[in-house]
């Protein structure tokens, strides 16, 4: 009566006797009727008795090394540190208790638990898991809680801001009390090159007046921000900016290169009560950026970007497009400073408070272009941004160079680096050696060297090539057509209420006069009468003063004459 028929039973006179289907060794029929689910004593609860389980109490020991097998906090300590291996429920050394040193023995066996070593040299005395040597890269112990900072007070008898030796907030040189490195006051260093360099400053002093933070630069440097400047005469400096603040760049201007060095200097945009805020207004902001960690614009600014249509650098810059970001200045770095082009009033912070700064890397270095089309950097720039350049329908390629000239004189220049390339123009700023460099109202030009060809091409823009100090603009370039032959094209519209266009060719350097006559032969109005270069031209002809009729348009270049009659309907 135990459950299973007699043929089945390998014991039928034996209601304790029935058999072990299961395969767990133990008699299925072990309680007086067949339950292989109670068929003897399983303390894991995992459906094998403990007769037949290697680890009766499922903790990664099994059964013949381990001390109690029912017991799954017991179990053995195999690196004789005086703490069960299975402390934690599951075999293993390395978490068989608290190890505050980090050195694999738990405090509870460790005689030396903060680091104190008496033989730290010999590591024959240990047990070989254990690290006798448990200090960080500054020689501090691991136990400290700062593991991975090299600070000037960050050792195994760290003090407090209460003054108590402890694990708490550290106070830094600079009176901070924190336990963050970045807030840790710094020996601030910027390099600067001969003529015009565009910086910030991520960090300042106790006093952030400029005579003291350029105490040591030269007669004649100078410093501009945005509407504000200052010059260094005779050891004064004499203008309307008087102070540096963390929100503003500025162009600082030296003859020869020189270091700026300023101590003890505070970076406080990295603490939450010290968050550099920027008011922006529409157009050109001359600002900063507050952090030492590079950040590409996009990351910087974060939903701000929404009201940014540009960046722009010392010779670089970035258009906010809207396949990203494009251009030469992919990271915004500390201790430069950019000019940011809004397309509204608005207010933001850059993001990057707190630890966790999104690491970019620096700024990459510009592919430099040949010294015959180098150009002097000025405090007066602008770009345009080269959606697309192409020679005889071709695109252009990597190796090809886009100069910039006013007049013949080179003010930019930049290998072509895709769609947006943008191509820097110089302006003057009154010194001399930026004689003949762009004022406002001048008008850009632009060759490419083709470098499959080696040929210098003269190029066309489409779009604004007026140059304005800190404009950015977006333009097409084309190879410009080049005509062998004089020629007048058909006036179009043609009739025509009141305006048509006309366009012409001229092969070569002459003189050109274009005019109107009725048809009667009388002029009605001269419309060009002065040398022509070589090159395709177009005017418009406006005759919202003159009646109806049939009109005669005559060039003349030399003995060379071409007419064509016009049709003004109104």
């Amino acid at each position: 009566n135990d459950g299973v028929a007699d043929g089945d039973d390998s014991d039928p006179f034996d209601n304790f006797i029935c058999g072990d289907t299961d395969g767990d060794t133990c008699e299925d029929c072990s309680s007086g009727y067949t339950d292989i689910t109670d068929d003897g004593w399983d303390y894991d609860g995992d459906g094998a008795c403990d007769a037949g389980d290697d680890d009766d109490d499922n903790d990664d020991a099994l059964d013949d090394a381990d001390s109690e097998d029912n017991n799954e906090f017991v179990c053995s300590d195999d690196d004789s540190d005086s703490c069960d291996d299975c402390s934690d429920g599951s075999y293993g050394l390395a978490d068989d208790g608290d190890d505050n040193d980090g050195d694999g023995w738990c405090n509870a066996g460790d005689a030396y638990p903060d680091c104190a070593y008496d033989n730290a040299n010999d590591s024959s005395v240990y047990p070989e898991q254990i690290d006798v040597n448990p200090y960080d890269e500054c020689g501090n112990c691991h136990g400290d809680g700062f593991t991975a900072d090299c600070v000037s007070n960050n050792n195994c008898n760290n003090m407090d801001c209460a003054g108590e030796c402890g694990q708490a907030n550290q106070m830094d040189d600079c009176g901070e009390c924190d336990d963050s490195t970045n807030t840790d006051c710094i020996d601030l260093s910027l390099e600067f090159h001969a003529g015009a360099n565009l910086v910030s400053f991520y960090a300042l002093p106790e006093d952030i007046s400029i005579s003291s933070i350029f105490s040591e630069f030269e007669n004649g440097a100078g410093l501009i921000g945005e509407g504000v400047g200052a010059v260094n005469l005779d050891g004064t400096w004499i203008g309307s900016l008087t102070e540096i603040a963390q929100d503003d760049g500025y162009w600082v201007k030296v003859s020869d290169a020189a270091t700026l060095s300023v101590t003890d200097a505070d970076p406080v945009n990295y603490d939450a009560d010290g968050e550099v805020i920027y008011d922006i207004h529409y157009g050109n902001n001359l600002i900063s950026y507050p952090y030492q960690t590079a950040q590409s614009p996009s990351e910087a600014l974060g939903d701000a970007a929404a009201n940014v249509y540009a960046f722009a650098g010392e010779g670089m810059a970035a258009l906010n497009t809207m396949d990203g970001w494009m251009g030469s200045l992919q990271a915004l770095e500390g201790g430069k400073g950019y000019w940011l082009v809004a397309t509204d009033d608005f207010s933001f912070s850059f993001n990057g408070i707190g630890t966790g700064l999104t690491r970019t890397g620096r700024q990459p270095d510009l592919r430099p272009v040949p010294e015959v089309y180098s150009y002097a950097q000025s405090s007066h720039q602008a770009f345009y941004f080269v959606n697309s350049a192409t020679i005889n329908g071709e695109f252009l390629e990597n190796d090809d160079i886009i100069v910039a000239y006013n007049r013949d004189v080179v003010v930019g220049a930049r290998y072509w680096n895709g769609v947006f390339t943008d191509i820097p123009a110089m302006g003057n700023d009154g010194e001399e050696d930026f004689s003949g460099y762009c004022k406002q109202g001048d008008k850009v030009n632009f060759r490419v060297l083709d470098a499959s060809t080696g040929i210098f091409v003269e190029m066309e823009a489409e779009g604004n090539i007026e140059w304005i100090e800190s404009g950015i603009t977006v333009i097409n370039l084309t190879d410009k057509f080049l005509p062998t032959e004089l020629s007048l094209s058909n006036a179009y519209p043609n009739p025509f209420n009141p305006v048509t266009m006309l366009t012409y060719d001229v092969p070569t350097n002459m003189a050109i006069s274009l005019g109107i006559y009725d048809v009667r032969g009388r002029l009605v109005e001269e419309l060009v009468n002065d040398m022509h270069d070589q090159g395709r031209y177009e005017i418009t002809w406006n005759a919202d003063q003159h009646s109806s009729g049939v009109y005669i348009i005559k060039m003349t270049a030399g003995t060379a004459v071409k007419v064509q009659k016009i049709m003004l309907v109104k």
